[in-house]
This record gives structure tokens, sequence and C-alpha cells, in this order.
């Protein structure tokens, strides 16, 4: 789901947005011969945005989410928190519908623990830029409902670190740049929800 905030017939400057996102996904899957593994996901992205001119807005936001993977007595969980700053583009297509492009910078920071035989925990620090197009409909002058493509075209930073009792066993940088389109199925991948605006 996401939230936000709307305007009648454009985004007036002056105005600013409270919303942001938030998605749960279960999944399990079960071999024939071995453990059934259960997966759960959760994210929440709350932000806030400033229309500086008409149709246009910059924000800030912030994330927070959690995994948790069990495969029989085996358990790996992880917390991940972001910060970032957001510029959007709206395009009025008329009685209240527009096409918006999203351009993001956001730093992620996840931490991960694993309880299996090798008990190990990991740190990982990531940097990306993303754009996201979408759709947003006005429900009234405060209230607009939207979907966004969450990282259609994505270029991201990062650095791993893993660890058990003994020391460090793994620590690696990658570079990497793509497209979400083929990953539309993940949790992440598109958020459906409103927006709420003030000060229209």
């Amino acid at each position: 789901m996401c939230t936000a905030l709307a305007a009648s017939a454009q985004i007036s400057k002056g105005s600013s947005y409270l919303g942001g996102n938030a998605g749960f996904r279960m999944s399990t899957t079960r071999p024939d011969n071995g453990d059934k593994t259960t997966l759960t996901l959760f994210n929440l992205s709350p932000s806030m945005g400033f229309a500086y001119k008409e149709n246009r807005v910059w924000g800030l936001l912030l994330s927070y989410g959690n995994s948790t993977s069990k495969t029989g007595n085996d358990k790996y969980s992880s917390n991940s928190y972001g910060i970032g700053a957001f510029l959007r583009q709206y395009q009025p297509l008329g009685k209240g519908c527009y096409l918006f492009a999203q351009e993001s910078l956001v730093f992620y920071y996840n931490n991960g623990k694993s309880n299996s035989a090798n008990s190990s925990k990991d740190n990982t620090y990531n940097t990306g830029l993303s754009l996201s197009p979408g759709f947003a409909y006005d429900i009234s002058k405060k209230f607009q409902l939207e979907l966004l493509l969450n990282g259609l075209l994505y270029a991201n930073y990062g650095h791993n670190k893993v660890e058990q009792s003994g020391g460090v066993i793994r620590e690696a940088s990658n570079l990497s740049a793509g497209s979400s389109l083929s990953n539309l199925s993940q949790v992440n991948a598109i958020n459906i929800g409103a927006r709420f605006a003030f000060g229209r």
C-alpha cells in the first residue's frame, strides 16, 4: 500500500505532501526431499514532499524493512534502514489523472543474522539511484491514489561483510545497474496506494 497527496487539476506550487508506502509478503516452498522454507518480508517507507513549482515536487524519505527465512531449524533474519531524497515530475492527463516520473537517491544499511550450524552475521551498505514511473488519480483535492513501478531503471553500489565467531569470512563490494522489469513479482516492485495534500 502507498500514501501521499493530491490536487484538483494541477500539483500547485507551495503545497506539501505526506505519505509513503508499505508492503508485506509471505511465501512457502516445499521441495520433494527436504524441509519447507518460509519467507516473510515487510517494508515501510514514509515520505514528505514539497511542490517547488507547478507539477514539480522534491521530498525526503525514510525506509525500514524486515525479512525472515526459516528452513527446518535454521533461521535467517535481517533488518534494513534507509534515508534518501527524491524529485517527482507530474504530467496532467485531464480529469484528475497524471503520469509522473520519480528520481531517487537513497542510502541503505542492512544487518542480518543466521542461527544455523555455522552461525554468522552480515552487514551491507548500499547507495542507489533509481528512476520510477507511475500513474496517479485525484479522488479529491486532498486525496490521491497512485501506482508506482519501483526502480524501472537503477544503479547501485554496495559493500557487504560476513562474519562468524572466528572472524571475517567474506568481504566484497559490487556495482550494478539494470531494470526491475524482470522482477515485477517482487514485493517492492509495484506500490499501490494514496497520498494526502496540505496547503492547497
